[in-house]
């Protein structure tokens, strides 16, 4: 009896020390003195809620999707973070109007493994996981709190490079060159950052698609880049080999032709 109210104690303790927080994973607990024997015994009591088998959450209400992410990068020091188009999405910065997600897309790096709890729980849209190293794993994070929970997801700049990465599999090549169309103002990039990312990135196909379509659409910010400092391979690539194209000389590029709007005055290719 005596050990059950100082775990009550110690477990009122714990949640007055974190307002604002209502899942937790139990290494987390763990850590905090908070014994499986002692979860267990406040579950019966209904204190804390099992969330999967690896986390508990407090209250009436389930944790959302983007609050679950927070807490693997949060509590559990994992590299993972929300990217791609689903960042473009959060940051309203896409052509297309989505009206709700209904996929999300995360990245980590190769090693990273993902808390059983969260890949098995059922969340009300998919999840599409991106393991690679294409870019530095902390480079052009940003969090909001008021919008995802303090959750670190890609700036503006970083996903745009990682649609360009999961294209043409993913997303289209037509909708990552419509969506750098839509960051044509000085103030829709971060130049310095862009700078930065693009010298760090291990894609040679990310890098010239991105410098390629920025250069079509004539964006405001293009001259504030080093082209000369941004490493980009040799030999011609193209993103889409089984389809024809339109040759970009100057990146040595492919451009299939469902990029409609790029209108290179080179020769086509067809297959």
């Amino acid at each position: 009896m005596l050990i059950s109210k100082l775990f009550q104690l110690k477990l009122q303790s714990f949640l007055k020390n974190h307002p604002n927080d209502n899942l937790f994973t139990t290494s987390y607990l763990n850590r905090h003195g908070l014994s499986n024997a002692l979860l267990q015994k406040e579950k019966k009591k209904q204190t804390i809620t099992p969330f999967g088998r690896g986390a508990w959450y407090v209250g009436r209400q389930k944790p959302g999707l983007f609050r679950a992410i927070a807490v693997i990068q949060q509590q559990e020091n994992k590299p993972v973070h929300v990217g791609g188009l689903t960042a473009l999405i959060l940051h309203q910065r896409t052509h297309y109007i989505y009206s709700h997600l209904s996929e999300v897309w995360l990245f980590s790096r190769l090693d990273t493994t993902i808390p059983s709890w969260f890949q098995h729980m059922d969340w009300p849209c998919d999840k599409a996981y991106h393991r690679t190293h294409f870019l530095p794993p902390d480079l052009g994070l940003v969090s909001h709190e008021n919008q995802s929970n303090g959750m670190w997801f890609s700036s503006v700049e970083r996903a745009t490079l990682e649609c360009l990465h999961q294209a043409p599999q993913k997303i289209s090549l037509a909708e990552c060159y419509q969506n750098i169309e839509c960051l044509v103002f000085p103030d829709d990039i971060d130049t310095d950052l862009m700078q930065v990312l693009l010298e760090q990135c291990q894609s040679y196909k990310v890098k010239r698609l991105f410098l390629s379509f920025a250069e079509q659409n004539e964006v405001a910010w293009f001259d504030d880049l080093d082209v000369s400092r941004i490493p980009l391979g040799k030999g011609m690539l193209s993103p889409s080999p089984y389809e024809g194209g339109v040759y970009d000389p100057k990146y040595r590029l492919l451009i299939p032709h469902s990029v409609k709007e790029v209108d290179f005055p080179q020769e086509r290719f067809d297959y």
